[in-house]
This record gives C-alpha cells, structure tokens and sequence, in this order.
C-alpha cells in the first residue's frame, strides 16, 4: 500500500509539473449504461478520440449532449476541446502557446468553463472561460498550485492543492485565497448529490484510503466508505451511490446497504487492453466516458 500511495502521489504531481512529453497516451472511451439494482448494463462502447496521444478529463454537458476534454495535440500543450456525442464532431475551444489547460468545467449555467492553467513558470491557477467571448479571466489569484476543482454551488468551489501532503480547500467563486480543510487527499472530487459537500479520498496512513465527505455548513467530514488500493477515480449517483472502477471492472457501493461493500457491477476483463482509471457519468446517468491507458 505505501508503494501504491507514493505512486498516486507522484502521478497527480506529474500531470501538472513535468513537460507534456512525459504525459501518458490515453483514449476516451464513450458508452450507453443501464444500471439495473446491481448490473450496469452498457452497449455502444466507442473510443472518441483513438490516438497516440494524451486526452482526458472528460465532463459532460448538463444536458448530456456533449462533453468537454483535455487534450495535447500540437506545440506539446494541453487545450480543451469539445465532442458532440450526436455528430461526432470534436472541435477545438482553446489554443494557447505557452500555457496548458487542464479540468474543463462548466459552471454559471454553462456560460462559463473553469479550468486548470498550468504557465510557463509551472505554476498552476484556477481560471474562467467566458463561452461566448472565449474570454479568459484568473480566479482565487493567490492560489498558484491548484491541481483539481469541483463546483459545490453557485458560490462554493472544492480545491486539490499539489503539495506535500496534497490538500483540500475550500474557496469562494468571488475570492482570492482557499482555505484548507483536510489533508493526504487523493486526486479524485467529487460533488455530493443534494448536499452542498465535496467527497475526497483520504489517506489516513500508508494502509488505509477512504471516501470522505466534507459538509460546509457543519465545517466537518465524515467516512463513508473504505477505497480499493487500485482505484484512483470515482463518481456519484443522484441517489447517492458510488461508483469506483480497478483497472477493467466497475464496482459499486451503495449506502443503505453499506454491510455489502463493493459490489461488482460490470466487467470488461473480455476487452483487450482495457485498462481504464477514471471515469464520468453524465446528469441522466445514461452514459459513462472512461479514461484508457492506450496500449498499441
């Protein structure tokens, strides 16, 4: 386990502080789902981006018509791009020269995107993206080793600082400095349906992981569940369920049933080369985008 813990600690320190050569090649993989009590039934599993290359992070559109990516396809940067899921059609949404983006994000009614911007100097700030205008504009200007975001609320955002430890913090839309809240985090967040929290994985020691939940108004977390030493990702379902995947299987944990564990779902052990780490599940929980390792 203390091996596992320093890999994910190197990992999510590289995707933002090494040159982008250094990035893995990885695929975004699309499919239908169908969770039925404990199966996930999928059908229509396509690769959307088949490359050489790094694309990742993906996050879908609040309708669920497409979803944005990060991707790094010419002068070794990281842009954001967008895929239409009726038409096929990715088009490109930033094209910087000496910076690299990372996390797309809507937020504000989708007027806006919210992204990681790693400069020059291997600095990495929380910025917006006007949709209409492409308009780029700095947020919490003091904070310069932001890795990952979630939005909470209108007016809340969740923050993964890079450090040693890695934090969490907590931030206003409006404001300049985070303030942290927990730390020896992992690099997955996520929003909690219903509830203006933020869950995180915590690394108590180097033998146990767990899923936590930051509530705002209480200022205090709560366990909800152990992680597998394997997964790196996880989501949330709106009826509060989780989702968490280990290397080509899909797991789930369901709360009111928690004596159960995790609960296997979905297998893809019969697809070659199928070695996926993170995951996203779009509003209508119809469709699920996976992140794969590219082997060939």
């Amino acid at each position: 386990m203390m091996i596992f813990y320093r890999i994910i600690v190197f990992c999510v320190f590289t995707i933002f502080v090494l040159n982008a050569v250094a990035q893995s090649s990885t695929d975004i993989y699309l499919m239908d789902i169908n969770l039925q009590d404990y199966n996930l039934n999928y059908k229509n599993l396509s690769n959307i981006t088949d490359r050489t290359g790094y694309d990742n992070q993906p996050h879908f559109s609040a309708d669920g018509n497409h979803l944005l990516f990060s991707s790094i396809r010419k002068n070794n940067q990281s842009d954001i791009y967008k895929y239409d899921i009726a038409s096929g059609e990715t088009t490109q949404i930033t094209d910087t020269k000496e910076e690299s983006e990372y996390s797309p994000t809507y937020f504000d009614k989708e007027k806006y995107i919210s992204l990681v911007q790693q400069d020059w100097d291997k600095t990495q700030h929380l910025m917006s993206i006007e949709v209409k205008r492409n308009k780029k504009k700095i947020m919490l200007s003091r904070e310069r080793q932001i890795g990952y975001h979630v939005w909470l609320s209108k007016k809340d955002i969740a923050l993964f600082i890079v450090g040693e430890p890695h934090k969490l913090a907590k931030a206003k839309k409006k404001g300049k400095k985070a303030i942290v809240i927990d730390q020896k985090i992992g690099s997955a967040l996520q929003k909690v349906p219903n509830k203006k929290a933020v869950a995180y994985q915590f690394f108590e020691d180097s033998t146990q992981c767990q899923i936590k939940e930051f509530i705002i108004r209480k200022r205090a977390s709560k366990p909800v569940c152990n992680c597998f030493e394997d997964a790196v990702s996880f989501v949330y379902l709106k009826n509060g369920n989780i989702i968490s995947g280990i290397g080509n299987k899909l797991y789930m944990f369901d709360k009111k049933r928690a004596a159960k564990g995790w609960i296997l779902i979905a297998d893809f052990s019969n697809i070659e080369d199928f070695d996926f780490y993170r995951i996203a599940i779009n509003q209508q929980e119809t469709q699920m985008a996976l992140v794969v390792n590219r082997k060939k």
